[in-house]
């Protein structure tokens, strides 16, 4: 880990995926947040891999996306550091939106997606605590970095929820995934809580 930045405390922590948050210590102690990608730099290959990601990444620029700004490591995990968000829209602990409000923010994360598409970048799946309220009112989402999923029981509910079955079973990301996953987020959005209630990917 960069000495610029200082890990406080984890905040989604899983088998293939962690996130920290974190302070820049560099510029006055700003809270950020670190997503660990999966697997360790080993070689020379894994560090082109994680420079062609983070080029990638940052090179979508649409407005309703949280930007990158930095790669750091914790030990020989890479992983890239964001702004820390407040204010969510939707998160597993509920809360219902408006008719309009749902109606606004499911068709800016369906144009989002259309975008993301377009560009070549597949999410994996979607989840609500991915979605927040930006300045501007507008939806601001916290875009997942693509990985394959964990293995058998130890798929979180979180993410069981919101996954398509192709997706837990064998990692398979798709246009087709992606939008199981849209519309299991949308139905959150206009009911206020998930479709299924299953623990078990069984």
């Amino acid at each position: 880990m960069s000495s610029r930045y200082r890990i406080l405390r984890p905040l989604e922590p899983g088998p293939d995926l962690c996130v920290y948050l974190a302070v820049d210590e560099w510029d006055n102690a700003r809270t950020k947040v670190l997503s660990l990608l999966p697997g360790k730099i080993v070689s020379r290959k894994d560090v082109l891999s994680v420079e062609r990601l983070y080029d990638f990444r940052t090179a979508l620029d649409h407005p309703w996306l949280h930007p990158v700004q930095d790669v750091a490591f914790r030990g020989k995990r890479p992983g890239f550091i964001c702004d820390y968000l407040n204010g969510k829209l939707i998160d597993e602990k509920g809360g219902r939106l408006s008719p309009s409000q749902a109606m606004k923010y499911s068709s800016q994360l369906a144009a989002l997606l259309s975008y993301l598409h377009h560009r070549g970048f597949l999410c994996g799946y979607l989840k609500p605590t991915h979605l927040f309220v930006g300045a501007s009112g507008d939806l601001l989402l916290n875009l997942p970095i693509p990985k394959r999923p964990p293995s058998g029981e130890s798929v979180p509910a979180r993410v069981i929820r919101y996954a398509s079955p192709e997706w837990i079973e064998h990692g398979t990301a798709s246009r087709a995934s992606d939008l199981y996953s849209l519309g299991m987020v949308l139905y959150r959005l206009f009911t206020g809580h998930s479709p299924y209630r299953e623990k078990n990917p069984e």
